[in-house]
């Protein structure tokens, strides 16, 4: 199980063991840079899994699970608009 946190203005979702359960302290989390390209794809709503969001990166995959489809939508929303509010960066900085 793991602590998942959204910080949309630093552009970044981490994923942090729960300290109460883990077995491996070497294992401090993982921090994902939604800027990159590439970087974190995602499925918002993986069939076999419901209330479920499915997050892919660097090879590995994870699934966050919520009380609600409204909290889920949410968590996508965000998501989804830090990878716009990049894209847009780079156009108007490209021209």
């Amino acid at each position: 199980m793991h602590a998942v946190t959204l910080s949309p203005g630093d552009g970044y979702l981490v994923l942090q063991p729960d300290p109460d359960i883990q077995t491996d302290s070497s294992d401090l989390g993982t921090a994902l840079r939604l800027t990159a390209p590439g970087n974190l794809q995602f499925d918002a709503d993986p069939r076999q899994y419901p209330l479920c969001l499915h997050l892919f990166a660097r090879g590995r995959a994870w699934l966050v699970q919520f009380e609600s489809d409204t909290d889920r939508d949410a968590w996508v929303r965000a998501l989804v608009g830090i990878r716009t509010v990049r894209m847009m960066s780079k156009t108007r900085s490209g021209s």
